[in-house]
């Protein structure tokens, strides 16, 4: 069994890159059950009914300490809720088959690095997918309209795992990565016919957030939980508002409240908060430089007061 952080592109690599590793190191499993997490309330996340396999691994995604977790990839800095939880990940460091690098600018990135060292596989042709994961998941954009841009295979495939990744998605596109070149599947028609359904979605949310949005000392604030969007898109306040310094996005998506918390790296002013610590205090987690917290549907009010807690926390010198 196979849980990943769904939704993402990292997680989704991840889930590749593992899938190599483990097909590998134990040829004799024959199947991989994959599973898309998330943070929310109510969603899927790694637990006890989830890691019944003969081999069990979590990527991207919170340490969760449990005697059938065989492996364990992360690079978040909030991966670990407790300190019984980063004692109980040290125990099993050994076996040389649980990493945690805060430093890597992706999981998936980690996991090849973990193969080639440790397990001395080629992963040439999963290069770069791994190069991808990296760009996507450390924002390594030239700005806000780099970032939205959805002219290009990557930047169209990018929106697609975001938006379809979850399940269903990662058992019938992992194995097609393990096989095809990544620029080939970007231009796939499924993953072309799928993307075509977003780009009434993507004008719709970037005119909510116009609407919605305001600006106080250096904060972007916008409340979008008058409706529901299926994702809450990260880089949309900083192209509105490219001066500002942080956002802070309130909305409702399928199942649940979420504040997605963000640092403008085009912004040209010094991060001098740790985003996903200060979310990590607050029942969510992160990066430094972007973080979120979740909430169940019918606690608004509950999210709407943390989400104005953090953008005056960000504003404060």
């Amino acid at each position: 069994m196979v849980a990943t952080h769904g939704h993402c592109v990292d997680g989704f690599a991840s889930a590749v890159v593992f899938s190599r590793l483990a097909a590998t190191a134990l040829p004799s499993l024959q199947r991989f059950d994959y599973r898309a997490c998330a943070y929310g309330p109510g969603q899927q996340q790694p637990g006890t009914e989830m890691l019944t396999g003969d081999e069990n691994a979590i990527l991207d995604f919170r340490f969760y300490s449990h005697a059938n977790l065989t492996w364990y990839f992360d690079h978040h800095r909030t991966a670990f809720v407790s300190e019984d939880d980063r004692r109980q990940y040290e125990k099993r460091v050994h076996s040389g088959r649980y990493h945690f690098d805060t430093s890597s600018p992706s999981c998936a990135r980690l996991i090849a690095r973990v193969a080639r060292k440790s397990f001395g596989l080629d992963l040439e042709d999963l290069e770069p997918l791994v190069r991808f994961a990296d760009h996507v998941d450390s924002a390594a954009f030239s700005s806000p309209t780099e970032a939205l841009d959805r002219s290009t295979p990557l930047a169209r495939l990018t929106a697609v795992v975001e938006r379809h990744g979850d399940d269903t998605f990662l058992h019938t596109w992992v194995p097609r990565f393990l096989s095809e070149p990544l620029s080939q599947i970007a231009e796939h028609p499924d993953i072309l016919e799928l993307f075509g359904q977003l780009r009434a979605e993507h004008d719709d949310y970037v005119q909510h957030v116009r609407d919605r949005a305001v600006l106080k000392d250096n904060v972007v604030y916008a409340d979008l939980t008058d409706r529901i969007h299926e994702i809450l898109g990260k880089f949309v306040t900083y192209l509105l508002f490219p001066d500002s310094t942080y956002s802070v996005v309130l909305g409702c998506i399928p199942g649940g409240t979420k504040i997605a918390v963000g640092h403008n790296p085009w912004s040209g002013k010094p991060r001098r908060h740790d985003i996903g610590e200060l979310c990590r205090q607050l029942g969510g987690g992160g990066h430094p430089f972007v973080g979120g917290v979740a909430f169940r549907l019918d606690e608004v009010d509950t999210a709407r007061e943390v989400a104005t807690g953090i953008a005056r926390r960000l504003e404060e010198p």
